[in-house]
């Protein structure tokens, strides 16, 4: 009975792994344990024995991105880590570009997708990050830091000016300097792969992930 019992938590760990993206089977564990559901049973569960074999295939990668310590920020709003990455295949939609902006204090991070033919620009991204986050006067005084060039742009920079936020471009080709927001479109990128792994939908479907 004890056998039958750790073979229906693995598998129910294993659909709630895939039903949260992929998430990481030890913070599984322990916001069962710190939560108040059923937690029984699912301590006699060797994560070694948890293999998924989407994250397998997902999580491959040229380099991992290596981590600079900064002393983190104070309040929400002081440092915002960013970036645009290319994206491919286009989706069914036609976008092919990501912004991504990260708050350095709470670690929130937000996406925004869009297609080179629709005009939206990085001011347009930045503005509803803002909005995400409380508005702008949350961000006055703080710093913007990107390793993006399409960040450079003098419309971008005016707007960062006109609301006193500094603008920091690190250094071209070392990760690790923007390595926050680098790591997070990583877990992303691997999430996002492994659920249409799992699902065997068309890779053009991945803004719908």
């Amino acid at each position: 009975r004890t056998q039958a019992i750790l073979v229906q938590k693995m598998e129910k760990l294993m659909r709630d792994h895939r039903r949260l993206q992929h998430c990481n089977f030890e913070e599984l564990i322990h916001n069962l344990r710190n939560s108040k559901g059923n937690y029984e049973g699912y301590s006699m569960i060797d994560l070694k024995q948890m293999q998924c074999a989407e994250c397998a295939l997902s999580n491959i990668r040229k380099s991992s991105v290596g981590k600079k310590h900064i002393d983190r920020s104070t309040r929400s709003g002081h440092v915002t880590h960013s970036d645009c990455v290319p994206i491919t295949p286009s989706s069914v939609s036609g976008k092919n570009y990501a912004f991504e902006f990260v708050d350095d204090y709470t670690r929130m991070s937000y996406s925004f997708y869009y297609g080179v033919a629709n005009g939206f620009t990085a001011v347009d991204a930045f503005k509803k990050y803002m909005i995400k986050r409380g508005g702008e006067d949350s961000f006055k005084g703080g710093i913007f830091l990107t390793d993006s060039g399409i960040f450079k742009a003098k419309e971008f920079r005016r707007y960062l000016d006109s609301n006193i936020i500094d603008f920091k471009m690190s250094t071209p080709n070392r990760q690790e300097l923007n390595g926050v927001v680098e790591r997070k479109i990583g877990v992303k990128t691997d999430g996002v792969r492994a659920d249409l792994c799992t699902s065997g939908l068309n890779a053009e479907l991945w803004c719908s992930s």
